[in-house]
């Protein structure tokens, strides 16, 4: 076996240099930057500029192979290039403008619109199925090689850089392999990935090459599974027509899987479906297109549903346009029986970018679909009237607390609270003093809690679901003494609801779950008994009008006198879940001094 030798290495090097000089120049810029972010984290420069460059490897491909199918030289083909980096430029400079969710939404949406840009575009316009089909697999073939050869090599790497640091004794920041791993897979990957892209493309249409391993795992692996997952889909809806219940949010994750299997199936076989023993594609292609269609209206349903009760978001705006190009493929596909696979990847493309930005786009829509939900939620609890703020005067049932906090949380990470500004009659700034932009999630979720306690409700947190309201109070901490005249003993309990504690003799301290209260025993017999619903309510109460915080301890204290004795209980602290049906509380937990006589 005969290994190339390293001048025909750096002579293709050279080679695939001078026909991608742009993406490379990216490849190089997105290395840079790269490593100067692993360097300096959270640095406003490097992130967007390694983020923008990495948009530039499927961006750049594209436009030259699209220059060269043109038979583009010299300025215009500099030109193409040039147009790209513009484009580049152009996000990198945006990118401040846009929160982090939006900031990412965005990159991972233009990164899928640029990467199927090379699919299709340098056969826009001509009809070479065949060439298309070459071409697209022979990308996909490079693509794997390049990513395992990267992984490969990085592993060793990594193994190298430990061994030198237990055998040497060298210290080795933990940095060093994170940029080996950037430059590996920036760098090293493109460059190789590069020189396989296709050149001749009349040889790729007149190309028979066609792997048998493709047509075995397709036609007994993957077609055999899509057709089950069909069957389920099917039975599935056989079940909400007759139960009469709306679909499982779950049925999007099943369409959408049941949906790219069966494309890539069709796709992989596409090109010996002329074949006389594989006549039975075409069919098998038709009815998978029929019956997707009752799929997809049965994920329009969950998806009316969700939005329903809680409004759109980006999540849920993307899955409704995908769904729509999903049936407008599939109807396409089952009446016209259409060969031209290359409209797949093409219409994909000019969705996506379609739907990057305008008062059309995702985050535009989500943004004023959650203020409007927000403004339905307030007025109904005559919060907000004539597009003014005031205060809630009554008790706001816990999931419209809930929504409210959500609904709040998602606008100041996302968008910021620019679209609710006017509500507050220009007291918003004086409430929140971090201005009206999008916060990072710890710092959003600080604002929002202010936000609500002006309003006069308690915060919900992300982690409160269904009908049950997690709670938990404490106590101010402060100098000033506990009494303890008239008293015979004072205990410190840090298991108040759950041990038992002997007072004395035949004296016993414990709490009762059922009247939820704690309970001084002798002998077995109930003498004194302490509510703790009361004090549960007036610290509800006193979180709703200050927001979350420190109460003062008398509002934590519970008192109970009878002949027989007297207790006070300060509560330092109390946690659990109280449901909004009724006054059941459980994980209840709380630690407090306890004065006896």
């Amino acid at each position: 076996m005969r290994f190339p030798s390293i001048q025909r290495l750096i002579g293709s090097a050279q080679q695939t240099a001078a026909r991608f000089p742009f993406v490379l120049g990216a490849a190089v810029i997105a290395t840079v930057a790269g490593i100067l972010n692993i360097e300096q984290p959270n640095h406003p420069i490097w992130e967007r500029a390694e983020m923008s460059a990495v948009l530039g490897f499927p961006l750049l491909l594209a436009l030259t192979l699209w220059a060269e199918r043109r038979g583009w030289h010299g300025r215009r083909r500099i030109g193409a290039g040039v147009g790209g980096a513009l484009v580049l430029l152009t996000f990198f400079l945006l990118w401040p403008n846009w929160s982090e969710p939006v900031a990412w939404i965005r990159f991972w949406q233009l990164s899928v619109a640029f990467h199927l840009l090379v699919a299709f575009l340098p056969y826009a316009g001509r009809n070479e199925p065949n060439g298309f089909w070459q071409y697209n697999r022979a990308l996909l073939l490079r693509a794997v090689t390049a990513g395992l050869f990267s992984l490969v090599l990085w592993t060793g790497l990594a193994i190298a850089l430990r061994a030198v640091e237990v055998l040497f004794g060298m210290d080795i920041p933990g940095e060093r392999y994170g940029q080996a791993m950037v430059v590996l897979f920036f760098l090293f990957n493109t460059w190789f990935f590069l020189g396989g892209v296709p050149r001749d493309f009349a040889v790729l249409e007149r190309s028979e090459d066609y792997p048998a391993e493709v047509k075995v795992f397709t036609q007994y692996v993957l077609l055999p599974i899509v057709t089950v997952y069909i069957a389920i889909l099917t039975a599935y809806m056989v079940k909400v027509i007759v139960t009469w219940e709306w679909p499982s949010g779950w049925i999007g994750w099943l369409v959408s899987g049941v949906a790219s299997a069966g494309i890539l199936a069709l796709l992989l076989v596409h090109p010996v479906r002329e074949r006389e023993e594989n006549r039975w594609v075409g069919s098998y292609a038709r009815w998978f297109w029929i019956a997707l269609l009752p799929a997809i209206v049965m994920l329009w349903l969950a998806i009316w549903q969700r939005v329903g009760q809680y409004g759109v978001t980006e999540r849920r705006y993307f899955l409704t346009i995908l769904s729509i190009w999903l049936a407008g493929i599939a109807v396409y596909y089952t009446l016209r029986g259409s060969k031209r696979i290359i409209l797949i990847p093409a219409s994909l493309c000019v969705l996506a970018l379609a739907t990057f930005a305008g008062p059309w786009s995702p985050y535009a829509t989500s943004r004023r679909s959650q203020t409007h939900r927000l403004e339905e939620i307030l007025t109904r609890n005559g919060m907000l009237e004539e597009g003014t703020i005031r205060q809630a005067s009554t008790a706001v049932e816990f999931l419209d607390r809930r929504e409210v906090s959500a609904i709040l949380r998602y606008l100041l990470e996302t968008h910021g609270t620019g679209s609710i500004e006017d509500w507050f009659g220009g007291q918003l700034a004086a409430i929140d003093t971090s201005g009206t932009g999008p916060s990072r999630s710890g710092q959003a979720e600080e604002r929002v809690r202010l936000i609500v306690a002006y309003l006069g409700l308690g915060y919900v947190d992300r982690s409160q679901r269904g009908t049950e309201e997690h709670f938990n109070y404490f106590a101010q901490q402060t100098a000033e003494p506990i009494p303890i005249a008239d008293y015979d003993y004072t205990l410190y309990l840090d298991g108040l609801l759950h041990d038992s504690a002997v007072v004395t003799g035949q004296a016993v301290l414990a709490f009762d779950s059922a009247g939820m209260e704690v309970q001084l025993l002798s002998a077995g017999e109930r003498l004194i008994g302490v509510p703790l619903l009361p004090l549960l309510e007036r610290a509800a109460v006193h979180q709703m009008a200050e927001g979350d915080g420190a109460i003062p301890r008398d509002t934590l204290r519970a008192t109970a006198e009878t002949d027989a004795a007297r207790i006070a209980i300060y509560i330092t602290a109390i946690s659990g879940v109280r449901s909004e049906t009724g006054p059941v509380l459980s994980s209840l937990s709380a630690t407090a001094y306890v004065r006896i006589k």
